[in-house]
């Protein structure tokens, strides 16, 4: 499992190759990042993510979420574009705002109704 998912929580104590993703742990170059969009409907997969006007990563998969009424995508960034609510620019076709938030996405305050 490639350290870019920061799913720790996927693995046990005792994996295979254990030593050589700690050995990798702190040169990673790029993340999955979490974003949310300022939008009404999911962004395409393969839209450009732009911080400070530079293209820095690209959308890997999107959704709109009707249980927490948000646009969200996730997207392949620079490590030091990462940073929780770090502002960028999602194009396609449009440019939407987007801010970086932690994932698993989720209602921490749990505001929408569960069923």
């Amino acid at each position: 499992m490639p350290k870019s998912l920061l799913a720790k929580w996927k693995l046990g104590p005792n994996f295979i190759d254990k030593d050589a993703l700690q050995a990798s742990r702190g040169k990673e170059r790029s993340l999955i990042t979490g974003i949310e969009v300022a939008s009404a409907v999911a962004v395409e997969p393969g839209a450009r993510v732009r911080v400070n006007g530079k293209d820095v990563g690209v959308a890997a998969s999107s959704t709109y979420s009707r249980q927490l009424m948000k646009s969200l995508a996730m997207a392949q960034n620079p490590t030091e574009q990462t940073d929780v609510g770090t502002q960028v620019e999602i194009i396609d076709g449009k440019t939407y705002r987007g801010t970086v938030v932690s994932m698993p996405f989720y209602d921490p305050m749990r505001i929408r109704t569960y069923c």
